[in-house]
């Protein structure tokens, strides 16, 4: 279960609890699916979160129509939430390593950076 930081008019912590995590090729790209519940102690709903070139976040109420659904989304704000649960179906479903890292994320994704060291080198080493 994943604390997200956002909570709704009422004050409750709104959580996502993942279920399952599947992996699959859309085309030449791959698709990653995370299912779980999200809610926030009162209300719960099925979310399905789909992170890839398009995240997309996909709410499901099954159990109780949509009376629950409204519930637990009028108190909140629905922009923060989807972004609150792709962030953190990305950050604990292992996916930060995989081909979701888009390369906008640097300003140039093609440049290779060097790396110095301002340290002078250890004792043990100095001495010969």
């Amino acid at each position: 279960m994943v604390w997200l930081d956002i909570c709704d008019d009422q004050g409750n912590a709104i959580y996502f609890d993942i279920h399952h995590v599947e992996k699959h090729r859309v085309g030449r790209r791959w698709l990653h699916a995370v299912n779980g519940v999200c809610g926030n102690g009162l209300d719960e709903i099925e979310v399905l979160v789909e992170a890839g070139e398009r995240d997309e976040v996909t709410f499901v109420d099954l159990s109780h129509g949509t009376l629950c659904r409204s519930r637990l989304l009028a108190g909140i704000d629905c922009f923060n939430l989807e972004s609150g649960l792709i962030a953190a179906a990305i950050q604990h479903c292992g996916l930060r390593n995989s081909a979701l890292v888009k390369s906008g994320a640097y300003p140039h994704p093609a440049q290779q950076v060097s790396l110095r060291m301002n340290e002078t080198e250890p004792v043990w080493q100095m001495i010969v």
